[in-house]
């Protein structure tokens, strides 16, 4: 399984290293995966939920955020209706999107104050 047994770099890197199918076709194999609501006082455990942990942590991480997204959208793209159906999943989601928002949020403002100090370091300001 892509998650069992690997930190979130290892799996970062192994994703890196393959073919965007390569990429789909690891996503693909985490549905043979199901839920058993039986376990574990009633909690889902499955390799989505896995993956979404990884995912975050790799956001958390601040590691190739711009790669994680890519891989989230190719997720999300395969399971949302998976997703939607079970709470926790939803709540991770949310977490996730919260944090991405958060550090693009950031990016911008450093790329806005950047284009600002050149605007005016190089006369293009017409004050």
């Amino acid at each position: 399984m892509l998650t069992e047994n690997k930190t979130p770099t290892q799996i970062l890197e192994y994703l890196k290293s393959l073919s965007p199918s390569g990429v789909e076709l690891e996503f693909i194999s985490l549905s043979s995966y199901t839920f058993d609501k039986t376990q574990e006082g009633g909690k889902a455990r499955s390799g989505l939920e896995d993956m979404l942990k990884t995912l975050v942590s790799l956001v958390d991480e601040n590691k190739e955020v711009d790669f994680v997204q890519a891989l989230l959208n190719n997720f999300l793209s395969h399971y949302h209706e998976t997703i939607v159906a079970e709470v926790e999943l939803v709540q991770m989601v949310r977490r996730l999107k919260d944090k991405l928002e958060g550090q693009f949020k950031q990016a911008e403002d450093l790329l806005n104050g950047s284009l600002c100090m050149t605007q005016y370091f190089s006369a293009l300001n017409t004050y």
